[in-house]
């Protein structure tokens, strides 16, 4: 069994880190983290599945008479989301 002080200070860490923020539980704070950690993964995502594309498609040259790949939307662009 943890000691009482370990929720104290829990509770500080999350009273200082969402000062200003209008989070003043726990949960509050962690549904806050959770949301911006949902959204900073899509940035990522949506950032690496670009170039990674871009990449591909500068890397491929259709031989002649073929047809160009089709363009496949970035599924993880804020308005695909």
């Amino acid at each position: 069994m943890k000691p009482r002080v370990y929720d104290d200070l829990v509770q500080s860490a999350v009273e200082l880190s969402c000062f200003g923020t209008g989070q003043s539980t726990i949960e509050e704070g962690r549904a806050a983290y959770q949301a911006w950690l949902k959204e900073h993964d899509r940035q990522i995502a949506e950032k690496a599945w670009e170039e990674g594309y871009i990449q591909a498609v500068k890397n491929m040259n259709p031989m002649p008479g073929e047809e160009s790949p089709e363009y496949t939307p970035n599924p993880y662009r804020k308005e695909n989301a």
